[in-house]
């Protein structure tokens, strides 16, 4: 099912891109044409996907693109297979050579924005609905990302190659406890022997939210409780997705409640008399993200953030820890005066006078 959409899109890709080229979009016109004009058209393809479209794709990932075009044109080979040795290597490398990388930055959801998106896809007070309407369960997915500070895939299934590693099954909500004694002094915890990065079971814990009210709208704990006993009750298995598109009856994905995140930013912008265009700025990763500004705003250090959102890049580490310093210059400062003694330190000097 996940495999056919994205063939679908990449047939799409295809199509728009022979209107950028004033080429013909039907099947024949690429399948019928001669093998010179096949290579050319491909090749055209496979560029347009990064200079003009700015998909950040290697030469494996664009020829994917080209699999699935070949597929939907019917065509029995696909002409770079029969492209000479020779050839085909200064193709793979002029494409990774001066393939165009654009790289589109996602920013932290403001507060503001978060809570209106929650009162939007937590309409519903009835249990049937918020535990089967997709908005109700793209609420709790959201809840879920902002108590974690988890990535997309650890909740929704992902695009990647180990998607099934990564994403939230039914066995991995620890809920046998409050089954048998219901309490809600201590957290809910999620057993993910599968997450990113990690040799180990890495234990979340989800908090209970005691500000509310309305627990069964606000509280992420008792909304994952609530959707993980329907689903056992349905009779799923612990190897089964948690988050199920009631649409299509597969598992719920991250590129799902990324389009339904930027329709309902669209709308907003428009309501606010901004850009639309605006809405490209977040994604999924934005939660993650307003988890850390948040954790920076309440003076976390580094470490502390690197450890909850479970970093295992470098470059992550160390693009919060530059931050860090810069808005502690002044602290550190006073902190060396502490244990500098008076001889060793700096002095300003003022200028002399002419």
């Amino acid at each position: 099912m996940e495999s056919a959409k994205n063939a679908n899109s990449q047939v799409k890709r295809y199509l728009t891109f022979c209107k950028d080229a004033h080429l013909s979009p039907k099947k024949g016109a690429l399948r019928n044409a001669t093998y010179k004009k096949q290579i050319r058209t491909i090749k055209r393809f496979m560029f347009w996907l990064n200079h003009v479209r700015h998909i950040s794709c290697d030469f494996k990932g664009a020829r994917c693109y080209v699999a699935a075009v070949i597929r939907w044109a019917g065509m029995n080979t696909n002409p770079l297979d029969t492209m000479p040795a020779a050839e085909a290597r200064t193709l793979k490398q002029a494409y990774n050579k001066h393939a165009v990388i654009i790289h589109q930055p996602k920013i932290a959801l403001p507060k503001a924005m978060l809570r209106r998106l929650m009162r939007y896809w937590c309409k519903t007070n009835s249990e049937e609905e918020r535990t089967t309407r997709r908005e109700s369960l793209l609420a709790t997915a959201t809840m879920l990302y902002v108590t974690l500070g988890s990535r997309a895939g650890n909740i929704l299934l992902s695009t990647g190659p180990n998607k099934w590693k990564q994403v939230l099954l039914v066995g991995d909500v620890n809920s046998e406890k409050f089954d048998s004694r219901p309490s809600k002094k201590a957290p809910l915890f999620i057993v993910n022997t599968r997450m990113k990065n990690n040799k180990y079971p890495v234990i979340s814990s989800v908090p209970f939210n005691s500000n509310t009210a309305s627990p069964k709208r606000f509280c992420a704990a008792t909304r994952l409780l609530e959707l993980t006993r329907k689903r056992k009750r349905d009779g799923a298995g612990p190897d089964e997705a948690l988050f199920v598109n009631p649409k299509s009856g597969g598992p719920l994905t991250t590129g799902v409640a990324n389009s339904h995140l930027k329709k309902f930013l669209r709308k907003f912008c428009t309501k606010k008399g901004l850009p639309p265009r605006y809405s490209k700025l977040f994604s999924l990763k934005s939660f993650r993200k307003a988890v850390a500004t948040e954790m920076q705003k309440r003076g976390a250090s580094p470490q502390s953030i690197a450890k909850h959102l479970k970093h295992a890049s470098i470059d992550s580490q160390m693009s919060y820890i530059c931050k860090y310093h810069k808005q502690n210059q002044q602290l550190e400062k006073d902190l060396y005066k502490c244990i500098t003694p008076p001889t060793a330190q700096s002095r300003d000097r003022k200028p002399k006078h002419t």
